[in-house]
């Protein structure tokens, strides 16, 4: 077993040689030294055995620090792993200055400080946030990230960047201008991934975390609705208009004609379902259901994704069911039809049924409780077995359909808007 292993460590350094053994590698004064604990490293490394592998790692940034770029790759590796698993907080503090230390070094040697930069700031907030004296390197550390990178800057960072701006403004090194300058940069990260993003699902996860972003600013700046509408209102600037926009949302000023006017405009310079999607979520929120299934019919228009449709069609079922009953069951079973939340559009019907019982009201006690039946059915379709138990239990009884010469199974038409036809059955 143990010649086995040897042969097989033989084999892997064997194949390293060849690898490694090539331009591009600066081995330093002691090549064969420099070599042997350059491919133990890799083979420590790829056994994941990376508590093992600091030695090896250490020797090599101490006397070949320009032996490689991919040194610096697998030391940020070697020491996140070892960081990650690390119980001893003050060595957990220093395996974390460590790897910001190694982003540097390869930036020193090798250069490419935009990426790189990118790199360490998807860690740097999560190890340095917490220590106060780091509150203006982190600002200038994602500062310069956006400057370097733009819209190619991760959403990570674009995230902590924010972040690292209100911790400054907390501490009295910032204002609101400063707040304001480093949001619309950070989202303009989110904005450009969101747009750049195919993906539905995707697409609407990029949304969420933008929406965290304005909530962000909303807590960190001091930005009132009237503020904001007063000083960017009237922009023309597709840029100032979002920003007007984040900003009502995320301090619920969305009952605006300003918010709606600038969604209105950033909708019709760029259309996205997801855009009407949310704008149209907010008006059903506060009960302006004409308004909301207008924005819902148009981001239908625009999806392609069946299952966003569904939710979409569903919404507008919604959306109707508070004044158009009818309007409510036609959309509930355009999304039946699409074999997608089949439960929840069968349930709705079900729903709609129950609140039309006095809506619908007739003189024929079996034939007003037929209403529950209908109800009753769909709520069967939708599998929906509680709704079912509490539905039941409205319906006529043995002895009362017996009074009025019915039987179980007979067809009872069950008129209003409902209109369907049922047959009887009784509660116990």
């Amino acid at each position: 077993m143990k010649k086995a292993l040897i042969l097989f460590i033989i084999v892997v350094i064997s194949s390293l040689n060849l690898s490694y053994a090539q331009a591009g590698y600066d081995w330093g004064e002691n090549k064969p030294d420099a070599k042997q604990r350059w491919q133990y490293l890799n083979f420590l490394v790829d056994q994941e055995q990376y508590n093992q592998a600091v030695t090896p790692l250490s020797w090599l940034i101490e006397n070949t620090p320009q032996l490689h770029e991919d040194l610096y790759k697998l030391g940020t590796k070697v020491y996140q792993k070892v960081e990650q698993t690390e119980v001893n907080k003050a060595y957990k503090v220093a395996l974390q200055d460590t790897v910001l230390w190694l982003f540097d070094q390869r930036i020193k040697y090798f250069g490419k400080e935009a990426y790189v930069l990118n790199r360490k700031g998807l860690v740097a907030y999560r190890y340095l946030s917490r220590r106060r004296e780091f509150t203006d390197t982190l600002y200038a550390l994602y500062s310069k990230i956006y400057e370097l990178n733009k819209e190619k800057m991760y959403n990570s960072c674009a995230y902590s960047y924010m972040s690292a701006t209100c911790d400054k403004k907390k501490f009295g090194g910032l204002g609101n201008e400063e707040v304001l300058i480093a949001y619309e940069h950070a989202v303009s990260v989110f904005e450009f991934n969101i747009q750049a993003e195919t993906n539905p699902k995707k697409k609407e996860s990029l949304q969420k975390k933008k929406n965290k972003l304005d909530a962000k600013l909303v807590q960190c700046a001091d930005l009132s609705c009237d503020y904001v509408i007063e000083k960017w209102g009237k922009s023309e600037l597709i840029a100032k208009q979002k920003l007007v926009y984040n900003v009502l949302r995320a301090n619920k000023c969305t009952n605006s004609t300003t918010y709606l006017e600038i969604a209105g405009k950033i909708l019709e310079a760029e259309p996205s379902a997801a855009g009407y999607n949310e704008l149209g979520s907010e008006q059903l929120a506060v009960k302006k259901y004409q308004s909301a299934i207008g924005y819902f019919e148009k981001a239908i228009s625009l999806s392609d994704d069946n299952d966003f449709t569904a939710a979409l069609l569903l919404k507008i079922a919604n959306s109707y069911s508070s004044f158009n009953k009818s309007k409510s069951r036609e959309y509930a079973n355009k999304v039946i039809a699409s074999g997608l939340l089949k439960k929840k559009a069968h349930t709705l019907i079900g729903n709609l049924y129950m609140a039309s019982y006095d809506q619908c009201k007739v003189d024929d006690d079996i034939a007003q409780r037929a209403i529950f039946i209908a109800a009753y059915n769909e709520y069967s379709l939708a599998g929906n077995t509680k709704k079912m138990i509490e539905v039941k239990k409205n319906f006529s009884s043995k002895e009362e359909i017996f009074i009025q010469n019915k039987n179980v199974g007979d067809e009872v038409t069950v008129g209003c808007w409902i209109n369907k036809t049922v047959k009887l059955m009784t509660r116990d």
